[in-house]
């Protein structure tokens, strides 16, 4: 559960990073072939984590699940959940919020000038967006684990969470394959949706 949980926050993380820099600086990072970089990122600082906690015991029952130990696991799962989880979430808020700003700046440019310039810049901002959207099922996610997360930074016991909030989280950090696949939907339907338009557009 450790590795992928931290697996996909770290790969939204590098998503979010991704998207900005395509917006600000019109590059994309280059993850190695077949994306060995982010694979062994994503997937590799999560197992190390992970080991050294099951080396030290740390994993056990904890309220819903089976996760960090209530008791001997506290300091793990500051370590390797609330504060990974809190900081990429705030690092990615910041990030959005300066990349949908520089996307509203780009979309008044593009409506100004016609041509192809301008067609290509649309398609450059039409992927950011399609990123930015698996951002925001990444926020719906994983918000309720860095608040329950938070929330036991200042309490001795666990069992004193609210059980709405267990309950919310439960469902919610479930759904990420529905969150996900409802965005490639969306982010493939406009996809085909683009050469009936641009076909429409020379006929």
């Amino acid at each position: 559960m450790t590795e992928f949980v931290l697996a996909q926050i770290l790969i939204v993380n590098v998503v979010a990073i991704n998207v900005f820099t395509t917006m600000f600086f019109g590059k994309n990072f280059s993850f190695g072939k077949f994306d060995s970089g982010i694979l062994l990122w994503s997937f590799g600082v999560p197992f190390i984590g992970a080991l050294i906690a099951a080396i030290l015991d740390k994993f056990g029952p904890v309220g819903i699940a089976c996760f960090f130990d209530a008791i001997n696991g506290r300091v793990a799962y500051l370590v390797l959940i609330t504060i990974p989880i809190t900081t990429i979430m705030v690092v990615n808020v910041l990030l959005y919020i300066l990349t949908f700003i520089k996307i509203r700046i780009d979309v008044r440019a593009i409506r100004q000038h016609l041509g192809n310039m301008a067609s290509t810049a649309g398609r450059h901002i039409r992927a950011a967006r399609n990123m930015s959207m698996f951002v925001v099922a990444f926020f719906v996610q994983w918000s309720c684990l860095a608040l329950s997360g938070v929330w036991i930074m200042f309490e001795d016991d666990t069992a004193e969470i609210p059980e709405g909030l267990k309950f919310i989280l439960g469902i919610f950090t479930n759904l990420g394959g529905v969150l996900n696949l409802i965005v490639y939907l969306a982010v493939f339907r406009k996809t085909r949706s683009m050469p009936n338009i641009a076909t429409r557009a020379e006929n």
